[in-house]
This record gives structure tokens, sequence and C-alpha cells, in this order.
């Protein structure tokens, strides 16, 4: 069991206490496929009430998420991957995307990494602040910054 998730559960022994299902309410647990994992992996096991293991994995991943909708012909604005400025300036000069666009953070969570880019002038401080806040959130990851950058649609009404 990892140990972000053994510090969430009841430190009681959960045999004793004959738990054996468990509701993670609302917010972070409830998004977790590793505390789903981790209930599943208990001796005897604990039952997760909630989404299945693959579907929490797919609903908390944006890229795997934007696969599925799109296998599934469902229309989406443009959007990829990208890990610098310079990409993001690259899919800015598509002649189907332009400006404005959304750069995101893809494990910022809560909007907190999203910053809407209006011209390449504000590409280098969009995508930094992105950054902070993906480095934040994963202070252990070895790996370069991700973002998601898509097509920001101004809209009348929220």
């Amino acid at each position: 069991m990892s140990a972000s998730i053994r510090k969430q559960l009841p430190s009681s022994d959960h045999n004793r206490n004959h738990c054996t299902h468990v509701h993670p309410g609302y917010g972070f647990l409830s998004e977790s496929p590793a505390l789903a994992n981790d209930l599943a992996q208990l001796n005897p096991p604990i039952t997760f009430i909630g989404p299945a293991v693959s579907t929490l994995r797919l609903a908390g991943d944006k890229v795997l998420s934007r696969d599925l909708v799109n296998s599934l012909g469902v229309p989406i604005a443009e959007g990829t991957r990208v890990f610098s400025s310079e990409d993001v300036r690259s899919f800015a000069a598509l002649p189907q995307v332009n400006y404005p666009i959304m750069v995101k953070a893809l494990d910022g969570g809560g909007g907190r990494g999203i910053r809407i880019v209006e011209d390449a002038s504000s590409v280098d401080e969009a995508f930094q602040r992105c950054a902070c806040k993906f480095i934040q959130h994963n202070l252990c990851s070895d790996s370069p910054p991700q973002m998601h950058r898509g097509k920001f649609f101004r809209s009348g009404f929220c």
C-alpha cells in the first residue's frame, strides 16, 4: 500500500473493526485510483464504493480522456501535449488554431494551472506559471513539466 494512501486510511485495523467497504466521500480520495487499488490489495480486501480503478485513471488523465472522447466521435477543440513555450507558439501558429489559446498543467487540478494566452507575447509567462503549478503538485517528478494546450473560445455565458 502506498504511503500516501496509508496516511489517509483510518489507523485502526480494518480486520478488528470488520470494515468491508469504504466510501471516500468527495474530493481527492474519491478521485484516487491508488486508494481503490490499495483497498482491493488488502487481505481481506475492502470494497471501494465508487467507480472502477480503470474509470478513475481515465477520468484523472486529461490526455486519455481527450483520446476517449475523440475516439467516440465527439467534437472537441484542438489540443495537444506541450513541453516548452516554443511548442505552445507552434501550436498557436497552426491555421486552425491561432490565439487566444489555453495552457493547462496536466497535473494541476481545480483550474489552478490554467492560463489563457491572448497573443505570442504572453506565452512565456503563461507557460512558466503553469510549470510552477505542475512542479508544486509533483515535487518528486524527474520528468519535465507537461502541459496541455487547447483552443480557447470566448463565450457570453458561464
